[in-house]
This record gives structure tokens, C-alpha cells and sequence, in this order.
């Protein structure tokens, strides 16, 4: 797939940029990993879907934030649109070395912060990213998280939904406003919200909430319905009640408040 495009592209760098291996191929994207002269390691991302490729392309360049992959080429051919950017080379989330950093609610703490620090000049945008996951957050080597993949992200003034048909998300991380086509209209910054909760709490539990031992509990995803651990503290609690909630207006109603109780946390950790 896209192989004549792969083709050009390397000829025309003159000998700067070489391919190594393909490292995702899901759906009409596939992603490459290589090496370049005067950047480094990169990778290289193709794809048919061309507004969501797009679309990535303009948010991280509308947002001149050190935590996000630096772009450092972006073109059109032929309708198949592909980025070549900054390799990040310790794995994402879903990486059990990384998960292994963060299974204290100090670590977790830290990690939303940084991650509500990164995604707020993306909020005010009124961007919503629609598919926070383990998978789409990698980690710098020195622990700095960085949010990926806004391919799915709503915008207010492009709506890919009526150009797809149909709400993209993945399931096991998605709040019901986004798997209730009903409801779709509701998306806003709190459906992240919702996603870092059960990130966090995938994290401190060890494992998915609505997976126990392999099985999906469909009923308690459907109401979102889930145990803590003994050892989790009530501010914890509190936390995940305030992001990973079923009902949207029981979620934090902006990043401000969701930083600041993190911050409040953060210091009740300190004082005992």
C-alpha cells in the first residue's frame, strides 16, 4: 500500500531520508518509522482518509506546544495526504513498561496534569479529541506524556461526522454521548473527560474497568458501573466520579477546575 508514493518520496529527498519498517497499519492509515539526516528518526504517516489526516496536521501546527511531535513536512499527492514527523521512541501508554510508572495515584496525578496542560489549548479551540486511549498517549523518555492521533477530533467548523456518518471513538474508552448516536451532539471537552478517567482508572486498578480476566462486562460499560481497589483513597475516587461519570454534567465543567482539583490532590498528597 502507497508504495509508489514511498517510492517518490525517497528519491526526492536526495538520499536524506531512509524507511525501515512499517510500524501501525489500521485502516486506510499506515505508518512508517525511519531515519533522516537532519531530523533524526521520524516517522511517516499516509493515508486515504484525507481530512482526518489533514485535520491532525492543522491542530499541531495551530498549537506551538514542545509536547506535541514536531511536523516537519506535510503534502498532497494525488489525494494521498502524508506527514513526516519526530519519532518518539518509548512507546505509548499501552506498554506495560510505561503502565509500570504509573500505578500510584501520585504517578497518576502527574500524568493527567501534564496531559491537561498539553490538550487545554486544544479545548479552547473547541477541539475535542474523541479517541484519548492508552495507545494514542506516548511517553518521552523523560516521562513527558504526548498526546497523539487527533484524526477523529471534533471541530466546531468541520464536522466529520456528517461526512463519515457516524461518531468515531473507540468503544471501551468512549462515553455514552459518543456510542449513543442520539446523544452525539453532546461531545464536548468533558467526552476527554471521560476518556482519562478510564485511563486512570485502568491504570490504578491494573487493569480495564469493564474487563475482568478477558471478559467484557457489557452491562457495567453500559452504565458505567465499575469497583476501586482497597487501597484507593476517596479523593481518588472522587476524581474518577468527576471524569469517568455516565451523566456529562456531573463531569468537571472545564480544564481550569479539572487542574486545580488535581493541583488540591497533589498537595494532600504532600501534607501526608
Amino acid at each position: 500500500m502507497y508504495g509508489r508514493i514511498i517510492e517518490e518520496i525517497i528519491k526526492e529527498s536526495n538520499g536524506r531520508l531512509q524507511i525501515e519498517n512499517i510500524i501501525v497499519q489500521a485502516g486506510q492509515k499506515v505508518v512508517w518509522k525511519g531515519i533522516h539526516s537532519d531530523h533524526g528518526e521520524v516517522v511517516l504517516k499516509l493515508g486515504d482518509y484525507n481530512i482526518r489526516i489533514e485535520q491532525e496536521y492543522e491542530i499541531i501546527q495551530s498549537i506551538k506546544n514542545e509536547n506535541f511531535p514536531k511536523i516537519y513536512d506535510f503534502q498532497n499527492r494525488r489525494g494521498i495526504f502524508y506527514i513526516l514527523e519526530e519519532y518518539i521512541p518509548n512507546g505509548s501508554l499501552s506498554d506495560i513498561k510505561n503502565k509500570i510508572l504509573y500505578q500510584s495515584e501520585e504517578k497518576i496525578i502527574e500524568l493527567l496534569k501534564d496531559i491537561v496542560i498539553q490538550m487545554t489549548p486544544i479545548w479552547e479551540k473547541n477541539i475535542v479529541h474523541r479517541d484519548l486511549k492508552p495507545a494514542n498517549i506516548l511517553i518521552r523518555e523523560n516521562g513527558t506524556p504526548v498526546v497523539i492521533d487527533f484524526g477523529i477530533a471534533k471541530k466546531e467548523e468541520r464536522n466529520i461526522t456528517k461526512i463519515y456518518g457516524v461518531t468515531p471513538k473507540t468503544l471501551i474508552y468512549a462515553p455514552p454521548e459518543q456510542y449513543n448516536e442520539i446523544k452525539k451532539d453532546m461531545i464536548d471537552l468533558r467526552t476527554d473527560f471521560y476518556s482519562l478517567g478510564i485511563i486512570a482508572l485502568e491504570l490504578i486498578l491494573g487493569h480495564h474497568p469493564f474487563f475482568i480476566n478477558g471478559e467484557f462486562l457489557e452491562d457495567k460499560f453500559l452504565n458505567c458501573e465499575y469497583e476501586f481497589n482497597k487501597t484507593v483513597s476517596d479523593d481518588f475516587k472522587k476524581l474518577i466520579s468527576k471524569l469517568a461519570n455516565k451523566k456529562i454534567y456531573k463531569r468537571f465543567r472545564n480544564s481550569k477546575i479539572f487542574y486545580e482539583f488535581l493541583l488540591d490532590m497533589e498537595g494532600n498528597y504532600y501534607e501526608n
